[in-house]
């Protein structure tokens, strides 16, 4: 038994009758849309327009290919970023040094 009800355009989900009390989703024969169409106990309807799209399923070897690329390059990303970092610490040590060496000796532990 199918479920689906089919109907021409938004006239079409309009023009179909429901009973008081009741919600039908309505499926366009003509374009990706479900009608939701409700009524109150009264029996006045109201309609809600839904845009569907059809999505294709990958294979799980490509998926887990396209996580490992992603994990890959964010790797990469923090090693580059750990290495710049120990660059910029690097740097003010070996000034330091400089500075050491063109002020003359270090003084001993008794100051000489």
């Amino acid at each position: 038994m199918n479920n689906i009800i089919w109907v021409q355009g938004e006239m079409g989900a309009k023009a179909f009758a429901i009973a008081p009390n009741t919600t039908i989703a309505l499926w366009d024969s003509e374009a990706q849309i479900i009608y939701l169409k409700q009524s109150d106990m009264m029996g006045r309807p109201t309609m809600q327009i839904l845009d569907y799209t059809i999505r294709e399923q990958k294979d799980e070897l490509t998926a887990l290919k396209e996580e490992i690329r992603a994990l890959k390059e964010e790797l990469r990303g923090v090693k580059n970023e750990s290495i710049i970092s120990n660059d910029e610490q690097e740097q003010p040590v070996s000034n330091a040094k400089s500075n050491k060496s063109k002020s003359g000796s270090v003084p001993d532990a008794e100051g000489t």
